[in-house]
């Protein structure tokens, strides 16, 4: 498809125009990306994809009604007649990390990791395994010591930290330990989001063994009688696990209590039934 064709003729007309009447102030290209300076009413900012030519924006009135306009056809006149090779500014990290000596490289890590916790927790939990008598210890402490506030986001990123290095297993471990103290206190807590995501993260890129695993420790964790966001969430909203058994505990949970008439029940008979016209 040619990039006229996106355009009415009156456009096209109009753009041929603003670019003949020199309206372009500037205009530079990074890779595939152009991007550009129209005069106007105002000064309007252009970019535009030059591998993916329809997907390029217009900080225009007349753009943001959802039409193609003058500006940019301008500019696409002006990127036909005289193309712009693209700049070679992107720089060789490769080569610059290449270029440090080890002492150096550490003299640099020693900075930022003062500077940067995460930085500095990353590099604690690479240089260490996993002792899951220790963790579970310290979490143990943690809630023992009425610590949750304080040092609970600590373990979260150290959690996040080791599923990046693949230590999927022994976070599910860690994080199961987290969400039984945790729901034991309380059914709601900003908490629980960050098992969640770490569940998430591990459920994306774990083996089927592990897969399993999480699938049915969720599903023992379901209960009509207690609505826990998280359990729910990663059974029946997301798209994690076999639908097929998923209806059918949904359909089983709903004829076991459909006769239910407490305010509560009826609440939960209702979310059983969008979950259940989801699959």
């Amino acid at each position: 498809m040619q990039w006229q064709d996106l355009f009415s003729s009156n456009i096209l007309d109009r753009g041929y125009d603003y670019y003949m009447s020199d309206n372009i102030l500037e205009m530079h290209r990074k890779s595939s990306h152009l991007k550009a300076r129209v005069k106007g009413e105002h000064d309007y900012h252009i970019e535009i994809d030059l591998d993916h030519i329809e997907n390029m924006t217009c900080d225009c009135q007349y753009y943001q009604s959802g039409n193609y306009c003058k500006h940019l056809a301008a500019v696409l006149f002006a990127y036909d007649d005289k193309p712009i090779e693209k700049e070679d500014n992107e720089i060789n990290m490769d080569h610059i990390i290449e270029s440090f000596d080890k002492h150096q490289l550490q003299q640099i890590l020693k900075d930022l990791s003062a500077k940067d916790d995460n930085l500095k927790n990353y590099l604690i939990s690479l240089s260490q395994n996993i002792s899951l008598d220790n963790e579970h210890q310290r979490i143990k402490n943690i809630f023992e010591q009425y610590r949750i506030i304080d040092d609970l986001p600590d373990v979260f990123t150290q959690l996040n930290n080791w599923v990046q290095l693949g230590y999927n297993r022994e976070c599910f471990e860690l994080v199961v330990d987290i969400y039984e103290r945790l729901i034991k206190l309380v059914k709601q807590h900003e908490f629980f989001t960050e098992c969640q995501n770490i569940l998430e993260d591990i459920l994306k890129h774990c083996d089927s063994s592990l897969y399993d695993d999480i699938y049915h420790w969720l599903v023992d964790q379901y209960d009509f009688d207690k609505q826990y966001a998280m359990i729910e969430t990663l059974l029946f909203e997301k798209d994690y696990f076999d639908t097929a058994k998923l209806k059918e505990l949904l359909f089983i949970t709903y004829q076991q209590n459909k006769d239910c008439q407490d305010h509560f029940s009826q609440y939960r008979l209702q979310q059983l039934k969008g979950w259940l016209k989801k699959f």
